[in-house]
């Protein structure tokens, strides 16, 4: 067939068919939409299924734009086994999946409902390209592998789900609170990870493996967060006026100067491993060091300077300022220390 409409008034289960010269698909249900086979479709594909659940979890062979339509808590799931382009689509508040054996891009904006389920994009060793301005409520993993890109740019709070990327960029980009339920993991040696909440706060406090470059955008007093359980490569950041806190399980480094509003504070923790901030960095508020063992302290501040109450091991303790150094807290070093300067 080259294009195909189906309207029916109960649940519909589709079997295997194939649309043919650029053939479109639109399914219309009054309950829920399933499949018994797989769909292959050249062009458009719209499945409106009302108050019911959208399981299309079959090989599908969707060429066109994905339309996916429901609403109440039902649940939505696409699989498809090629490079999937999701269209405009309106969801209800259960779980969205979208499976892809190629990658994920969009042609329309994706909207759940308030306090939706889980939105799970999986795209294996292929990029996921989410960059419209987008609504998704629940917690959102991203999942794929290899040497492709992962962005999302959400237009309400964003609460990240469970991830796990490759070895390229990650960009998330919320116009609201970005939060998560779950860790997020890069591969190794991968590229910079960038999180950007405009004026509202960045909450990152799971035990994340992030291995690219952090950077960490937002303004406003709202707090900046992260945790992170490999080794912490910091990249350029401009954070408000809310504190900052970065917890490592292993060195803190940065590629690149972290800029704050006036008069934030900053933390930075190690654990038993070095700290080396020694870009021209602008923290503006009282800057608080702990680690411990034989392991080196620096830090560059490119304006005055105030020092919180902070505890270092056993290394070398640097400091130096571009202004005047001040602190507000006690500075302790482990017995038989290195040179504090």
């Amino acid at each position: 067939a080259h294009g195909l409409g189906l309207r029916c008034v109960i649940a519909i289960a589709l079997p295997a068919f194939t649309l043919t010269n650029g053939g479109n698909l639109v399914v219309v249900a009054g309950g829920a939409i399933t499949q018994i086979g797989a769909a292959t479709v050249p062009g458009t594909s719209t499945f409106t299924a009302g108050a019911h659940a959208i399981l299309l979890n079959q090989a599908n062979s969707l060429t066109g734009a994905v339309l996916l339509t429901n609403n109440a808590a039902n649940n939505v799931s696409l699989n498809n086994n090629v490079a999937t382009a999701l269209g405009a689509s309106t969801v209800g508040s259960g779980t969205l999946t979208v499976t892809s054996t190629g990658a994920i891009t969009q042609t329309g904006v994706i909207t759940q409902a308030a306090g939706a389920g889980a939105a799970t994009f999986n795209a294996g060793a292929n990029a996921i390209t989410l960059n419209l301005a987008n609504s998704l409520t629940g917690a959102v993993s991203l999942d794929n592998s290899g040497a492709n890109n992962v962005s999302l740019n959400n237009n309400v709070a964003t609460v990240l789900g469970a991830s796990g990327v490759g070895s390229r960029i990650l960009t998330v980009t919320s116009n609201g609170a970005i939060t998560q339920t779950g860790a997020f993991t890069q591969a190794a040696g991968a590229g910079a990870a960038s999180f950007i909440a405009g004026a509202h706060a960045i909450t990152l406090t799971q035990n994340n493996g992030l291995t690219g470059a952090v950077s960490l955008s937002n303004s406003g007093a709202g707090i900046v967060s992260l945790t992170n359980g490999v080794a912490t490569v910091l990249g350029a950041s401009g954070i408000g006026t809310g504190v900052l806190t970065v917890v490592s399980a292993g060195a803190i480094t940065e590629t690149g100067a972290i800029t704050q509003g006036a008069n934030a504070g900053s933390s930075f923790s190690a654990g038993a491993n070095a700290i080396t901030l020694t870009q021209n960095n602008s923290l503006t508020g009282a800057v608080v060091l702990s680690n411990s063992g034989a392991n080196n302290v620096s830090l560059t501040n490119g304006m005055a300077t105030s020092l919180g109450a902070s505890g270092v091991g056993s290394g070398t303790l640097t400091v130096t300022s571009a202004g005047a150094i001040t602190q507000t807290g006690a500075i302790t070093q482990a017995a038989g220390a290195g040179a504090a300067t």
